[in-house]
């Protein structure tokens, strides 16, 4: 039995034998890498090992997000916090906190408050147990040093000269500050009081800050970097998720750091007393002490940050006159909140397909994001109920099969004259009475019931056409992050907008219900961006391509362009566009136009567009229905170059009307490019080139 269990070891131990050899190959490879990688290094390398330099990699900085004239809508700036270490038996002498107040005032003005800030940061915290409970630092043992505190000075400071100027202040002691100021040398015992008793030191605390130029006015453009947990109900279940709420460019895999060069902190036993220093080098021991330019991507989009901040103020001043409106008395007692729920507005350049501002309320500003603002980019995340706005594509695209003709009579109105018409078993109700009036006249006043008539023409068909132009409520993908589905058959998927179906265009419903709903802009929800797109369609006469991203610049300064938008093949007849253009004005410049509102010198006849107004659902109170006001126009109206659009949405109250309230914006857009390109200062103009993707 001895001798086979000494037989038995001796076998496991030779077949253990080939396993601890690889291990110790496995451990002279890495041991041999480790060398090669030490050999590597340069010299200033190896003087920082010698001083026990360890090494930590900080974030890397993401790619610029630019505006077409090179102007930043998010960049990452290299910046320090700094920080006030103490180690002291009382407050420090008021020298020391004078002499760091002067070094500052040297680079910027401090208010009242600023100054005694910083005194206050040498001060000793009245009691002992409030340097555990303060929440700048904690306190804890320093030998000789009763106290130790640490004081925050300046968040995200970038002015090379201050910190430089700051960096010499730290290699100052208590002595020789109080020596300067005293203007003379202190004596054996005063020199060991300040040793005993003071001894301070700054921290640099290098990190990249995200920042944000244009604020509120393009975070639905911009984003932000953000998640957050969010309780879920799939299949009646509750279930906490972490979601991405980044609703903007900020979530584009083209703006991470990976791949481009890498920045190390070192931390070294620099400087007097063993006090470790954070320094920053790039690679080749470049020294990154102060903010600098880093290589990284720019990622060139199509905004004007210029139009983008006009457009975004011209917006909140028509949900201030929407606040104005439901704030008066008469109409209070029909609404819950007198403000608006949502409101997008877009600009767009007709010549080149640039998307030129996109801008949404409600909005937060990046730069300052607070738990519960909301994130929803309603730009492009948000569906409407077109209504009225609609109408010109109905009227351009059946009067291209030749089913209308310029100045045709069309019967808006009722059997008995009035303004309702009984159409089968559906009512259809004009806002105001029309009568007898040619189709120019059926837009200008926008009569649902002369729509329904022309729709009639032309069928099927016609609907057809018009669910293609606008391409099946599809969301348009132009590089911003679209709404997906959270409910388990369809998660991850984008939600589209809501078109009837060609089915539906055949069903029985379609004559009384399906076909009048799809004439005056109701039945389908809709991306505002999408339908800007169709419209643009009708008013170039050809088909449009809309386009948000430029070019992205690598970090080496390659340029890398995206695909070209714009005009491109006809879609619609020439005859059809200009009438298109020449009856738009006239919603501005007739006597009863929707948007007569707006005229006046300088736009009537010069400025064109259609209003559009839509009421969900069919049949809710007053209290709880939803409206939707739009405006949707163009300049020159005889030549256009910009178009630009203004959804407003409000739950409850009567008479919204896109006329009076998304009429004002657009028209204050359009008037300042107008002044804009008067004035010489638009840039861009005249350097677009139009490639046009197909023949007449």
């Amino acid at each position: 039995m001895a001798r086979t269990r000494g037989r038995r070891e001796v076998d496991l131990r030779r077949g253990a034998f080939p396993y601890v050899r690889a291990m110790v190959l496995v451990v002279l490879l890495l041991a041999s890498a480790r060398l090669v990688q030490i050999h590597l290094r340069n010299g200033v390398e190896a003087e920082e090992a010698r001083l026990g330099i360890s090494e930590m990699g900080i974030e890397l900085p993401r790619a610029r997000l630019l505006d077409r004239n090179g102007k930043a809508l998010a960049e990452s700036l290299f910046v320090y916090d700094v920080q006030l270490e103490c180690w002291a038996n009382r407050g420090f002498p008021r020298e020391v906190a004078e002499a760091l107040v002067a070094i500052v005032e040297k680079h910027r003005a401090l208010s009242d408050k600023e100054r005694a800030q910083i005194l206050g940061r040498f001060e000793l915290p009245a009691h002992a147990k409030d340097l555990w409970e303060t929440p700048q630092g904690d306190a804890k043992s320093k030998g000789r040093h009763r106290y130790y505190w640490i004081r925050p000075l300046f968040k995200q400071l970038q002015d090379p000269a201050l910190i430089e100027e700051l960096r010499e202040f730290r290699k100052e002691s208590t002595i020789s500050i109080v020596e300067a100021a005293w203007d003379r040398d202190l004596d054996k015992e005063e020199k060991r009081i300040c040793r005993r008793d003071w001894r301070f030191d700054l921290e640099f605390v290098p990190r990249w800050n995200r920042y944000y130029p244009l604020g509120a006015a393009a975070s639905s453009i911009t984003g932000i970097l953000s998640k957050a947990k969010k309780v879920v109900v799939i299949e009646g279940k509750e279930r906490i998720e972490e979601v991405e709420v980044n609703y903007g460019l900020e979530k584009q895999p083209l703006l991470s750091s990976q791949g481009e060069r890498h920045i190390g902190l070192r931390r070294g036993l620099v400087g007097r007393s063993g006090r470790k220093r954070a320094l920053v080098f790039a690679p080749g021991n470049e020294s990154l002490e102060l903010p600098g330019e880093i290589g990284v991507r720019s990622l060139v989009t199509t905004i004007d940050g210029e139009i983008q901040e006009f457009a975004y103020e011209a917006l909140g001043r028509a949900a201030d006159a929407v606040v104005k409106h439901y704030s008066d008395p008469s109409r209070a007692k029909t609404v819950a909140k007198p403000g608006i729920d949502w409101a997008v507005g877009v600009v767009l350049d007709l010549q080149s397909g640039d998307l030129l501002a996109a801008t949404g309320l409600p909005s937060y500003d990046p730069n300052r994001f607070q738990p519960g603002d909301n994130l929803m980019a309603s730009t492009h995340q948000r569906l409407f109920a077109p209504g009225s706005i609609i109408k010109p594509l109905l009227v351009g695209l059946t009067m291209d099969r030749g089913l209308v003709r310029p100045g045709q009579t069309i019967a808006c109105q009722g059997t008995n004259g009035g303004r309702v018409w009984r159409h089968g078993p559906r009512r259809i109700t004009d806002d105001h009475p029309v009568g007898i009036v040619p189709l120019e006249i059926l837009l200008a006043e926008s009569s649902n019931i002369g729509a329904v008539r022309v729709g009639i023409l032309g069928g099927p068909e016609v609907h057809s056409d018009l669910l293609a132009l606008l391409d099946h409520g599809r969301a348009p993908r132009i590089g911003l992050p679209l709404q997906r589905y959270m409910d388990k058959n369809r998660r991850g998927r984008v939600v589209e907008g809501s078109v009837p179906s060609e089915k539906q265009l055949r069903d029985r419903q379609y004559p009384y219900y399906t076909g009048p709903s799809i004439s005056f802009g109701y039945q389908m929800n809709l991306y505002p961006l999408g339908f800007a797109q169709a419209f643009a369609s009708l008013v170039t006469g050809r088909e449009f391509k809309l386009r948000l991203l430029d070019r992205l610049i690598t970090a080496d300064g390659d340029v890398r362009y995206f695909p070209q938008a714009g005009p491109g093949k006809r879609i619609f007849k020439e005859s059809t566009v200009r009438w298109t253009r020449e009856t738009l004005k006239m919603v501005i410049t007739h006597e009863r136009g929707t948007a007569r509102r707006i005229a006046g010198p300088g736009v009537s006849g010069i400025l064109a567009g259609k209003t559009g107004t839509s009421v969900t659902p069919p049949g809710a109170s007053l209290e709880k229905r939803e409206n939707t006001a739009s405006f949707i126009g163009f300049w020159p109206a005889d030549d256009p170059k910009y178009l630009a659009m203004v959804t407003i949405r409000r739950t409850g109250g009567k008479a919204f009307y896109g006329g009076l309230f998304a009429a004002p914006p657009v028209r204050d857009c359009l008037l300042y490019l107008q002044h804009r390109e008067a004035s010489g200062r638009d840039t861009h103009r005249g350097k677009s080139s139009v490639s046009f993707q197909g023949g007449e």
